[in-house]
């Protein structure tokens, strides 16, 4: 999905949304929890009222949309996903009132399914404000001032410049070190304040350039739409000098989870509630794993109520020391449809399934699991690799993780043979189970 301007266009609401985004992460906590619950009320009742998915919903299990700002009644509304969302698509649709301005939205997603989502003026301000606030929270960029993106596929030469929101977008495609070398040339040039794109693209691009010993500097990084890996964060700090933030959103835009100052992530639930919930749809406890679960709360045209994400995250219960009243996310684990399956069944997140701090000489590492009790590691090798020596040692580490009977497949490739999404990302970790043998969320300790 790109960014039209087109579709930003009302001011009003967006200076009025971002006057609300400067405010709310200082409230007192108690202030915060009564406007949150008081928006699970408002879009409820919208819902019900309006949505006629929801109003068969709603009648079916008998919740009363007026009592939703208790948090006993919003928990018995069920759970939908992206499949509920394809199978209702007509019926998640507000009458045309509520339309007015709305566009049509897709993403392929991870595994190229298609998924379609009317986005309503109100949500495009609400997730212009809150991209506003993301990308000045660091001190190093203000509106109006130059930024750079490294995300999705750019025409035919790679790289495309936008006047009219002074962002030079390049693409992951064609990202090798020839690509890394123009680029790197266009950024001296155009001198962005900041960039923003996926954790494996700019991985590859420092990576490219501490090789090709080319230096390049750019005050600040803003990481999101995949996991970010340690090994990820420090390639990019030491090759740019750069702050790395994590900012974790999604393009239904119901939820958005920002790293601050202190190296924290957090939840930012003026723009979307999120739950964290078990298996069962039950909130974890601190330091567990669940399913991230998003409400939007500003689109009436289409309303994503208690809206599974498909990724996982763990909550903290500590404040940070930042001052915002705006609740902490220990950690981002990753995707359900991610987690590969060990050999006795039980599934595994894939946080760690890197094989980078392993002392391995591999440059880059993908696996992929097609069938149970088997994977396919494609490894680029690094310097000093020997096929069979750490061909061994990457068998010993996969049978660790996933079992002594899991088969290792060893596939040694160029970047070129790294299996990428739709978009252009490169998942450390690929599920390709049929549903019944793939992710689900996990209910272990992180």
């Amino acid at each position: 999905m790109k960014f039209r301007l087109r579709d930003y266009r009302d001011v009003g609401r967006i200076v009025s949304t971002r006057r609300l985004m400067q405010e709310a992460p200082w409230w007192d906590r108690p202030r915060l929890d009564d406007w949150v619950a008081e928006r699970h009320r408002a879009i409820a009742v919208h819902a019900a009222t309006h949505i006629p998915f929801y109003r068969r919903q709603f009648a079916e299990i008998g919740v009363d949309p007026g009592r939703c700002d208790d948090p006993g009644e919003w928990r018995r509304l069920p759970t939908i996903d992206k499949a509920t969302v394809r199978a209702h698509l007509e019926d998640l649709r507000a009458p045309n009132r509520f339309c007015a301005g709305a566009v049509w939205g897709s993403t392929s997603g991870s595994t190229g399914m298609s998924l379609r989502f009317l986005l309503d003026r109100r949500v495009n301000a609400a997730a212009f404000a809150m991209l506003w606030r993301a990308w000045e929270s660091g001190g190093f960029w203000r509106f109006g001032q130059r930024q750079c993106s490294l995300k999705g596929t750019e025409g035919e030469l790679g790289w495309r410049y936008n006047r009219v929101i002074r962002t030079l977008a390049l693409s992951t495609y064609r990202l090798n070190r020839d690509a890394a070398r123009v680029y790197r040339d266009l950024i001296l040039r155009f001198r962005p304040r900041f960039i923003r794109g996926y954790p494996s693209a700019l991985f590859l691009f420092c990576r490219f350039l501490r090789e090709l010993e080319l230096p390049l500097h750019v005050p600040m990084v803003i990481m999101g739409s995949e996991m970010v890996h340690d090994f990820q964060r420090r390639m990019v700090e030491e090759v740019l000098g750069a702050r790395v933030f994590n900012h974790y959103t999604h393009w239904e835009r119901a939820a958005s989870i920002l790293e601050c100052g202190q190296g924290r992530l957090h939840a930012q639930p003026d723009f979307g509630d999120v739950e964290i919930l078990d298996g069962e749809g039950q909130p974890v406890a601190p330091g567990v794993t669940g399913e991230i679960v998003a409400t939007g709360f500003y689109n009436l045209a289409m309303p994503l109520l208690r809206y599974r994400t498909g990724d996982l995250a763990r909550r903290s219960a500590e404040p940070c020391p930042c001052g915002s009243s705006f609740p902490v996310v220990d950690h981002i684990e990753g995707r359900v449809s991610d987690m590969l399956r060990c050999s006795d069944g039980s599934l595994t997140a894939t946080s760690a399934l890197t094989l980078r701090d392993t002392g391995i000489p591999i440059s880059y590492c993908q696996i992929i699991q097609r069938e149970p009790n088997a994977v396919e590691v494609r490894l680029v090798p690094g310097t000093g690799f020997d096929r069979q020596q750490h061909g061994r040692e990457v068998e010993t580490v996969l049978h660790r993780w996933l079992g002594e009977d899991t088969r290792v497949d060893l596939v040694l490739c160029d970047l070129e043979g790294l299996l990428r999404s739709p978009a252009g990302k490169i998942r450390s970790c690929v599920n390709l189970l049929p549903t019944e043998g793939g992710g689900g969320p996990a209910t272990g300790g992180g």
